[in-house]
């Protein structure tokens, strides 16, 4: 696992948890702002282990 992937799985781990929080937190429509967080980590963490279990 290169430096680069190492450090797109932790900052997408880090947004999916703000998403997370933001959407446990939220009030009226305010969980909606957390949901592009939870996508965008989805996607950072999905990325980091499609690039690492390539041979």
């Amino acid at each position: 696992m290169s430096q680069v992937t190492a450090l797109l799985l932790i900052l997408g781990i880090i947004v999916l948890l703000v998403g997370v929080v933001l959407v446990g937190w939220g009030h009226g429509l305010d969980w909606v702002l957390g949901l592009p967080f939870i996508i965008l980590g989805l996607y950072a963490v999905y990325t980091a282990g499609s690039t690492s279990c390539k041979p």
